[in-house]
């Protein structure tokens, strides 16, 4: 459906806004967003994205839609965490049952304002997207600080 360009650092390139990216399934994500607008049928709203559109029906006009929303519950007993996206949970889980394991493999440069994973060197500029690295990286390296860590990602 999408072409995928390398650039000579080989990330890949979008053809219509010249943003790169390092993984395929995250340019994947960025050229649907060329694919809009998304127009509610229901209301005057827009998304760049089909599935935020998506997203915002169940969420604003359930009356108009047959489609439930699924609820995603943390699952540590005793938690009461509900999330309307499975990916959610695994900034909850790390915040919340796994102690200190952000900061703990987290290298924050104060001055560039980035985190680096300590377990591959990889960098991030943003905070949220370390997170979500940091729970598949400490899987990969056979690190658990929760049992149920891997039932969240």
């Amino acid at each position: 459906m999408y072409d995928y360009v390398k650039n000579e650092h080989g990330h890949f390139v979008c053809p219509h806004c010249n943003k790169t990216k390092r993984l395929q399934s995250t340019m994947h994500y960025h050229l649907k967003t060329h694919d809009g607008p998304f127009l509610c049928p229901h209301c005057t709203k827009e998304y760049k994205s089909e599935s935020n559109l998506r997203d915002h029906i169940l969420d604003c006009h359930p009356a108009q839609n047959q489609q439930k929303r699924d609820i995603f519950i943390c699952p540590v007993p005793g938690c009461a965490h509900e999330s309307k996206s499975k990916g959610n949970r695994i900034p909850h889980s790390l915040r919340n049952h796994c102690g200190n394991v952000i900061e703990a493999y987290e290298l924050f440069d104060n001055q560039s304002q980035t985190s680096t994973c300590s377990l591959c060197q990889v960098e991030y500029k943003n905070r949220a997207s370390y997170i979500y690295h940091l729970a598949q990286c400490l899987v990969n390296h056979q690190i658990f600080p929760h049992e149920l860590l891997r039932s969240v990602i």
